[in-house]
């Protein structure tokens, strides 16, 4: 489900009590920018699935400084490659993510996946029909997809719900 983005945002908020005051915030997309607002904190920054140009603005405001990322323990970590090096990157896993092994499922037309991770999780114990249509959410669980060899795969605009769901009424 789309709520795996927001469990670093979730993990964090729940092992530290407060932030100073200084400390500026971003956030990756709108979900997480709006779960951090319902903690009480702004959010100086917010990204979208636009990898490339998202790292490139945020390198524009966080330049020569340090930046923390709490981040699943297996992260993919795509954002950080391209980021300016001037920035001091401080990676703090808050949780572990694991490969959750699916029973199987019967057969539908659209399947949706939040991740690579959640993919090989899926083909474990599930085939995917070259019938289905897949929906990715953000480019690097499309390539995840396309590198299989998969070939129906959309990737909707914006990572929420709203996106995947006028992707599906689209469909």
């Amino acid at each position: 489900p789309l709520q795996q983005f927001l469990y670093a945002e979730e993990y964090f908020f729940d092992q530290i009590k407060t932030i100073p005051q200084h400390i500026k915030i971003a956030a990756m997309g709108n979900e997480t920018a709006s779960a951090i607002h319902e903690r009480g904190y702004k959010t100086d920054f917010i990204g979208d699935a636009d990898i490339k140009r998202t790292a490139d603005l945020f390198s524009s405001i966080a330049k020569n400084s340090s930046v923390c990322f709490p981040q699943a323990l297996h992260a993919k970590e795509e954002l950080m490659n391209y980021l300016d090096k001037s920035i001091a990157v401080i990676k703090l896993p808050v949780y572990d993510n694991k490969i959750k092994l699916h029973e199987p499922v019967s057969q539908h037309d659209i399947l949706v996946f939040t991740s690579p991770m959640n993919v090989d999780g899926y083909l474990f114990t599930n085939t995917i029909q070259s019938s289905n249509i897949l929906i990715a959410i953000g480019r690097t669980t499309q390539e995840h997809l396309q590198a299989k060899r998969f070939k129906n795969v959309l990737t909707p605009p914006v990572t929420n719900l709203l996106s995947v769901a006028d992707m599906i009424c689209g469909l």
